[in-house]
């Protein structure tokens, strides 16, 4: 194991749109590959994102993306997807989903930042609002993102 690092998140983030890549943080996790000398590092990203809806019929889910730049403006790719209705929501609702991805292959001593994006549906009305839970205040709750690297040796 080489590294560990996450990020949270509680500032909560409102929509009343539907869209493939919403933002519901400005902050990201970076990392920097080993020389990779027997073999590709193994980066393990866990992810968690909690909503709220004040209407049924809405949704969201988790959109992972990494990157080799900073403000993500170019070098991004898909880390992981569970699609707009990855959680469906109902009037009154609190649901937290989480995912999992696993990320091989990428280039040697590189630095990859790691952002975590919702994916909405509100298909007829009311507003989705991302971080928010009745119940738990942690960070860890609402919007968090763990990464893990390990080396080979």
């Amino acid at each position: 194991l080489k590294d560990i690092k996450d990020y949270t998140e509680t500032d909560a983030y409102t929509t009343t749109s539907a869209t493939n890549q919403f933002t519901c943080t400005d902050q990201s996790l970076n990392f920097t590959t080993s020389a990779q000398t027997n073999g590709a590092d193994l980066i393990c990203l866990h992810a968690s994102l909690n909503a709220h809806s004040d209407a049924a019929s809405n949704g969201y889910g988790l959109y992972l993306v990494h990157s080799t730049s900073s403000d993500f403006s170019s070098g991004t790719a898909t880390t992981l997807q569970t699609g707009r209705y990855g959680e469906d929501l109902q009037s009154g609702s609190y649901k937290n989903t989480t995912g999992f991805a696993r990320l091989t292959g990428l280039t040697a001593n590189t630095t990859y930042y790691v952002r975590l994006f919702a994916m909405i549906q509100r298909p007829s009305s009311g507003t989705i609002t991302l971080n928010q839970d009745a119940y738990a205040t942690s960070a860890q709750s609402r919007h968090c993102v763990t990464m893990q690297q390990f080396v080979k040796n």
